[in-house]
C-alpha cells in the first residue's frame, strides 16, 4: 500500500514535467517542417517526452494491476 501511494505521488510530481517536455517536442516537430537544423536540437526532447509518457503510463497500469490482484486475494 505504501508503494502504491509513493508511485501516485511520483506520477503527480513528474506529470507536469513530462507534459512540458511533450509540449516542447510538439513545437520542435512543427519546426522540423521549416528547418532541417531543428531536428538535431529537438530529437532529445522528443525521446525524453515519449519515454516519460511511457514511464507514467506503465506505472499507472502496474498500480491498477496491483489493485485488481489485491481485490482478488481478498475475495
Amino acid at each position: 500500500m505504501r508503494l502504491l501511494n509513493l508511485s501516485k505521488i511520483i506520477c503527480l510530481i513528474l506529470a507536469p514535467i513530462w507534459f512540458e517536455l511533450y509540449k516542447n517536442a510538439l513545437f520542435c516537430a512543427r519546426l522540423d517542417l521549416y528547418t532541417a537544423s531543428a531536428t538535431a536540437r529537438c530529437i532529445g526532447l522528443e525521446a525524453r517526452a515519449f519515454g516519460g509518457f511511457l514511464l507514467i503510463n506503465s506505472m499507472i497500469f502496474l498500480n491498477e494491476l496491483k489493485q485488481v490482484t489485491q481485490r482478488k486475494n481478498i475475495y
